[in-house]
């Protein structure tokens, strides 16, 4: 989309045939040979390191050697023609940055138009200018219920620190709180204001992992944020672990029910599979359950919305010797809101 918008910008659209890949290890050698029929020069836009340039690299490669390819396409990606700077290897794409780096190869293959010229020149006069952004922190977005665990916890921080709030409700010294994550949403924890609730990052699903090699070392209380996408992607692991060992940890499990952090993709918790049918939807209170003896760990299933309620269900199960579940069951902000657009735009029909 960031090269489709470039090429739209500079009047190119429709001009060049595009190989949008919908799996990008191992690519595809046939959709490779089909762009090549209109093509024999390829450019691989990417981010990050040489990865899917090498493969098409050698796909060309094994083509022409076939016979399959008369001439040898010439394949650019991070290198352009003429040692033109390609796409960076660092950071991330975008639109501008697109745009930055064709624009020079458009302009010595005399691809250029007045609107290419135009917009190389405005491109030009913002580098030959200091322009100043205001920075913004990465946040949640609006109606995620990270929001609600988050300023709950931040209180929490605050309050566990003051004696006078400890001995007085708890009858307690003051307390710190060791908090663990690992991949999803809630890694921006890490961000401000929120930077007291996430201490330590680490690969999707061993957050508690980390919580029980430091637990020998530390007398504060643990807890461990997981996404439910995450929970059943690798978090069981570690959750058994904990249980089996008795770890002193509290697991705040949000059940938003999608796969928020990569694009809404379902997860076994969700009541329908990858292609949109229907099937049935694994309940993560009853996984928990099945993982326990009895009734020996507490399990609480509430709204993170209902902040009052959801303080006090933190608060208790925080102070709670041994391993506990809160499962923060509230639907990702996104999929609501998109959900309420569609509900009205239909009334609207």
């Amino acid at each position: 989309t960031y090269l489709e918008q470039a090429l739209s910008e500079f009047g190119l659209s429709g001009k060049f045939p595009i190989l949008k890949l919908g799996m990008t290890f191992p690519v595809d050698p046939e959709a490779v040979a089909e762009i090549l029929k209109s093509s024999d020069n390829l450019i691989v836009v990417e981010e990050k390191r040489r990865f899917i340039e090498s493969q098409v690299r050698n796909i060309v490669m094994d083509l022409h050697q076939s016979g399959k390819a008369k001439e040898m396409p010439t394949v650019w990606g991070k290198v352009l023609p003429d040692d033109l700077k390609g796409f960076p290897n660092d950071q991330g794409l975008s639109p501008a940055v697109v745009m930055r780096t064709l624009a020079p190869l458009l302009k010595k293959y005399d691809l250029s138009s007045p609107k290419v010229n135009k917009e190389i020149q405005f491109m030009d006069s913002l580098v030959e200018r200091e322009v100043s952004l205001p920075l913004r922190t990465p946040s949640f977005c609006p109606g995620c219920p990270h929001r609600d665990s988050s300023s709950v916890f931040l209180q929490l921080v605050t309050d566990f620190k003051d004696p006078a709030y400890m001995k007085r409700e708890h009858k307690l010294g003051p307390l710190d709180i060791l908090f663990h994550g690992d991949a999803g949403c809630y890694v921006l924890l890490f961000m401000p204001p929120n930077g007291p609730l996430m201490h330590n990052y680490i690969g999707m699903g061993l957050g508690g992992g980390t919580g029980a090699g430091l637990s020998p070392f530390s007398t504060n209380k643990s807890v461990c944020f997981i996404g439910d996408s995450t929970f059943f992607h690798s978090g069981l692991a570690e959750i058994s672990d904990s249980i089996k060992n008795n770890q002193d940890v509290l697991y705040v499990v949000l059940d938003n029910k999608t796969t928020a952090m990569t694009g809404h993709q379902p997860h076994p918790g969700m009541e329908k599979d990858l292609m949109g049918n229907p099937t049935f939807g694994q309940d993560i209170e009853k996984v928990l359950r099945g993982l326990t003896e009895g009734d020996d760990v507490t399990i609480v299933r509430i709204n993170p919305e209902r902040r009052d309620d959801y303080r006090g269900v933190l608060e208790e199960m925080i102070l709670e010797p041994g391993v506990k579940f809160v499962i923060a069951d509230k639907e990702c902000g996104i999929t609501f809101h998109r959900r309420k657009r569609l509900e009205l735009s239909k009334q609207k029909v």
